[in-house]
């Protein structure tokens, strides 16, 4: 009876397999096999993941940093030339030229160069990858244009004579805003613009587009 008890226990053992063992694999009869514990699963894995993700971080705000001081520099030397013979025109043609006209030309093109570098770390981040809209670029270039074009407008002496409104141009029905030497003077703002923003836009195209300067 005891023979048979033992045959029967043994029969059990190898119909019921090999012992599945945490982690994959099986083990066989009489060997033993180690547990390996999943990656990161140990607060040193974890301190160390966590590490490599902030120097990541890190470097691409670097590589951001750069890049915006890549741009502001390009924007302020090529919107500084763009611009150079347009203001030249617009002061020694159109005005009366003395020290006051060269010191405004002077700072114009001060003004310019700044302008140019802010427009350029502005482009740089319309011209994102991931934008659906590829008419942003065009967008940004126009309303700089508008905008240095209206803010740079003078209100002559006749349309500030208005008794009840402080500008009143008398002689530009229907607008009474704005006259003539306004509009013309709008005109000449917006080629302005269009030179300054236009070729800073041209030149960072070209720039993103040889990976000269990063992409944001």
């Amino acid at each position: 009876q005891s023979e048979g008890q033992q045959q029967q226990q043994q029969q059990q053992r190898t119909s019921s397999g090999p012992t599945p063992v945490p982690g994959g694999g099986n083990s066989k009869p009489g060997s033993t096999q180690r547990v390996v514990a999943p990656i990161g699963s140990s607060p040193t894995a974890r301190k160390n993941n966590n590490d490599s993700a902030a120097a990541a971080a890190r470097k691409i705000q670097i590589k951001n940093t750069v890049a915006y001081a890549q741009s502001a520099i390009v924007g302020a030397f090529v919107g500084t030339w763009s611009i150079f013979p347009f203001t030249a025109f617009h002061y020694l043609v159109f005005t009366d030229y003395d020290y006051t006209t060269f010191a405004q030309w002077e700072w114009d093109l001060v003004a310019s160069s700044v302008q140019g570098a802010c427009f350029a770390v502005i482009y740089r981040y319309a011209m994102r990858q991931d934008l659906a809209d590829k008419w942003v670029q065009r967008k940004v270039v126009l309303a700089s244009v508008l905008l240095r074009s209206f803010v740079r407008v003078t209100v002559p002496f006749e349309c500030a004579a208005g008794d009840d409104y402080p500008l009143y141009c008398a002689d530009s029905a229907p607008l009474f805003v704005v006259n003539g030497g306004m509009m013309a003077e709008i005109a000449v703002n917006f080629a302005e613009g269009m030179a300054l923003f236009g070729v800073t836009a041209i030149a960072m195209n070209w720039l993103l587009e040889r990976n000269k300067i990063a992409r944001y």
